[in-house]
């Protein structure tokens, strides 16, 4: 299964950033926390589907607001139900 990269710019004007929160949307469903991470970036097995991102950051004051959202490949759906019948 392929892997996804995905990375971001902190902002310099961010101060004491302990984290990021990698959030993640899938096929237009709500937004659910993937990650939370220490570093501007997080690599993942996603699950198939169309995929959309955000990040925020974190320090001990609070959480900023989110980055625009990014959307990513589509990856292909499982194949449905497998037949067998004898010819």
């Amino acid at each position: 299964m392929p892997q996804i990269r995905l990375s971001w710019s902190p902002n310099p004007a961010s101060q004491l950033v302990h984290a990021y929160e990698v959030w993640e949307q899938l096929n237009d469903g709500a937004f659910n926390l993937r990650a939370t991470v220490s570093a501007p970036e997080h690599v993942y097995t996603p699950n198939a589907g169309l995929l959309r991102w955000k990040v925020r950051a974190v320090n001990l004051v609070g959480v900023s607001g989110f980055s625009p959202i990014a959307e990513g490949p589509t990856l292909p759906t499982s194949p449905g139900e497998i037949t067998v019948e004898v010819v």
